[in-house]
């Protein structure tokens, strides 16, 4: 099972760090001109990647800060690892305030409101004896 996982992981690494190789490729004048082109062959980024993934997954350390390292596996990481905002929890707790600050509650302190806005979000967290 380990094996199967590298494998894909190695594949996602080519055709993530390919599909960049593509977009920042120089165009077509830019390369006559180049003297040394000959060396950036296609297939040798893919190999590379592939070396740069090998030696990530055999790397005993696997911090944050290792991702330095490996900036092929850092944008594979990059891409399954992003985080996509969403407004809904913070909705959620607009309506459960605007269901204890009532205009029956109008005496309500800041400080109480923000205690019993706690007690109601995390109330499943604390035991009931």
């Amino acid at each position: 099972m380990q094996q199967v996982a590298e494998d894909l992981f190695l594949v996602e690494l080519v055709r993530v760090n390919s599909a960049e190789n593509t977009v920042n490729q120089p165009t077509a004048s830019a390369e006559s001109d180049d003297f040394y082109g000959f060396a950036a062959s296609p297939g040798s980024s893919n190999c590379d990647c592939k070396v740069s993934g090998i030696q990530y997954l055999r790397d005993p350390s696997h911090d944050f800060h290792q991702l330095g390292s490996y900036p092929s596996v850092a944008r594979v990481f990059l891409k399954f690892n992003t985080t996509i905002p969403s407004s809904a929890p913070v909705e959620r707790l607009f309506s459960a305030a605007g269901q204890i600050l009532l205009p029956r509650r109008n005496r309500l302190s800041d400080d109480m409101f923000e205690k019993l806005l706690f007690l109601k979000k995390n109330g499943e967290f604390f035991s009931r004896s």
